[in-house]
């Protein structure tokens, strides 16, 4: 598993590499939004340039000469095309922004100022007909005109003065006995006041904190000139006046402001030149002409304008991030899109071609291992691979390598059956000539023949030992399968085992009732006499060797289990392979070759099962654990 996740890191390093393209396209994405950014200022700066030049050069744009006075410009909103009812109340003009007067706009002062005494806001806006005034005034206390008295200044009051469209200066009045409807007073040269002038009317209304005054001026009495005055009178007893608030004097042409008004040629400019979201302040932050201008804290470009060596005013331009912002936006959706797609088709790919590389030679190894038995034998040669690739060239390389280790096997496989074949007749030759040659010895030398004879023994013993395992080998297909009741066999060695071994004890544990088994009993008993014997010869005391039957899990299990030396770790598995053994020179007795361990795990085989050796727990013997399945319809090699 390890080498297949490295395998397939491998594969989907360079799909990682496909993250450059987000990393590369934002930082692409990020340059284009500075360049535009960069170019749509100077843009911006370029047009309120060219708007600079228009107006310096032609101030009729502005269509008002109040930027070329010192005296403070009142703002015209000129937004109603309707009229205003004359109620006295604000509803109609929370949109107008207010002109304010406070400390700034005294007049004239009498007493010491305090603004709770004193303040107002004043809105002016215009219809084609009337200009139209609302002052909403704070004053603390208000001293309404006494009926039977014939001056008109001597209580609260406003005064209005105005150039007509004749260039007539002109004085106003407007005071009140009581709140409800008024008119205007026409006011003498000498501050008299005279007649009324009806068609300036308005309507005067009581609040909380003072009054508010709406009045409506008819357009052909007004110029473009005007000041205004808020007269304060707090003693119902002197009736003296303690401030005038408003924008100038009243009682000389010096003191009028101008009007501004919006600049129809100005917006006119403006659509000409095909800007956008801009507006044209005068001195006073009033707007002239604006088109689209939000007004809201987003980036501007200012540009002063002044004509004659005086400022007339800003032009602002709010700079256009629309576009930018949405490019942005689009741009990052795009690449996300992009990105995602190229990682996941990258992934996707690379994943396919590691999980076909990966199965190919996972494929490659289940056909090695079916090759391969687990005692290591070569069982067949692997199918040759017809491909051009390198796991092709690969599967070619193992085929070749299968079968020149077949061809080994075979060699080794039949390496004892002739060497018994073919040294049995020197053996023979050896033994007839140690028994002519043992009557012409003199007894002092009969013991060198005796030493030469128990050799021949040992040889003949080896030989025997070497072709009983062939024969079981060659056999073993040609011994007839039956059932039988493994306790009956295990019962019958047991029997023997006291005369085959007079010197060892044993005890037998059945712990199971009868347990049938699919085989060949003989060659069971056979294996049996393999594994006591090994415990016999490895047993250094007086201990027994015990023999253990039970039933796991539908399999039967047999442990034999002696005191003596423990195995070594690392030969365990080893030591079931032919010519192994673990006994030294002076244990190894004539027929002990280490073939009986393989004889026995051949046998086992052949049932289905397995034997396994382990050290006891207390290290202080060895258990040999036998596994045969119960009732197999075959065995293992039919």
């Amino acid at each position: 598993m390890t080498g297949s996740v490295s395998v397939r890191l491998l594969f989907l390093l360079p799909a990682l590499l496909l993250g450059l393209i987000p990393i590369t396209g934002y930082l692409n994405i990020q340059s284009a939004v500075q360049t535009l950014t960069v170019e749509n200022l100077a843009n911006h700066k370029q047009k309120t340039m060219i708007l600079k030049g228009f107006i310096e050069t032609e101030p009729a744009f502005l269509e008002n000469p109040a930027f070329l006075s010192n005296k403070p410009s009142l703002y015209v909103n000129q937004a109603m095309t309707t009229g205003v009812t004359l109620d006295g109340r604000m509803e109609e003009w929370q949109s107008i922004q207010p002109i304010s007067f406070g400390l700034d706009q005294l007049v004239q002062i009498n007493q010491p100022y305090e603004p709770n005494n004193l303040s107002a806001e004043m809105r002016i806006q215009q219809t084609n007909e009337h200009t139209y005034l609302f002052f909403n005034v704070h004053d603390d206390v208000v001293v309404y005109r006494e009926i039977s008295n014939i001056s008109i200044h001597r209580n609260d009051h406003i005064r209005l003065s105005l150039l007509d469209l004749n260039g007539n200066f002109q004085r106003y009045t407007i005071a009140t006995e009581q709140p409800g409807q008024v008119f205007a007073r026409v006011v003498s040269t000498g501050g008299r006041a005279l007649r009324p002038e009806p068609r300036i009317e308005g309507f005067w209304r009581a609040v909380d904190h003072g009054y508010n005054l709406e009045i409506a001026i008819p357009n052909d009495l007004l110029d473009n000139r005007l000041a205004i005055n808020i007269a304060d009178v707090d003693d119902f007893n002197s009736r003296d006046i303690r401030y005038l608030l408003g924008t100038g004097y009243t009682d000389a042409p010096e003191g009028l402001s101008y009007l501004t008004r919006g600049s129809q040629s100005l917006s006119k400019l403006f659509r000409q030149l095909q800007l956008d979201r801009v507006a044209f302040m005068d001195r006073a932050g009033n707007s002239l002409a604006s088109r689209n201008f939000s007004g809201q804290h987003s980036p501007q470009i200012e540009q002063a304008v002044f004509v004659k060596d005086q400022l007339a005013g800003i032009i602002k331009l709010e700079v256009d991030q629309a576009t930018i912002t949405e490019y942005r936006r689009s741009a990052f959706q795009q690449l996300a899109y992009i990105s995602v797609a190229a990682l996941l088709i990258g992934f996707l790919l690379c994943y396919w071609l590691s999980s076909k590389f990966l199965n190919r030679l996972r494929h490659l190894g289940q056909e090695l291992e079916g090759v391969v038995d687990d005692q290591g034998r070569v069982l067949k040669a692997m199918p040759e691979s017809t491909g051009s690739d390198e796991i092709s060239d690969l599967s070619r390389r193992f085929t070749s390598i299968t079968h020149r280790l077949q061809q080994y096997n075979e060699y080794l496989e039949n390496l004892s059956r002739r060497l018994a074949h073919e040294l049995r007749t020197p053996v023979s030759v050896v033994r007839s000539s140690l028994e002519q040659l043992e009557s012409r010895v003199p007894p002092e030398d009969i013991r060198f023949v005796e030493r030469a004879k128990n050799g021949v023994a040992r040889l003949t013993n080896i030989l025997n030992s070497m072709s009983e395992a062939a024969r079981l080998e060659e056999s073993l297909d040609k011994d007839e399968v039956s059932v039988f009741e493994l306790t009956n066999v295990l019962r019958g060695c047991y029997e023997g085992y006291d005369n085959a071994f007079p010197h060892q004890s044993f005890e037998l544990s059945i712990e199971t009732g009868d347990l049938q088994i699919t085989g060949i009993a003989d060659l069971l008993a056979q294996m049996l006499d393999k594994l006591v014997d090994n415990a016999v010869q490895f047993s250094t005391d007086q201990q027994p060797v015990i023999l253990r039957l039970t039933c796991e899990a539908e399999t039967a299990v047999l442990r034999i289990t002696n005191s003596g030396p423990p195995l070594p770790d690392k030969m365990t598995d080893q030591l079931f392979d032919a010519m192994i053994s673990v006994r030294d020179d002076e244990q190894r007795e004539d027929s002990h070759l280490g073939l009986g361990l393989h004889v026995a795990r051949l046998i086992a085989d052949f049932h289905g099962g397995e034997i396994l050796l382990a050290n006891r727990e207390d290290r202080e013997g060895v258990v040999v654990s036998v596994r045969l399945p119960l009732l197999r319809l075959t065995s293992k090699l039919v």
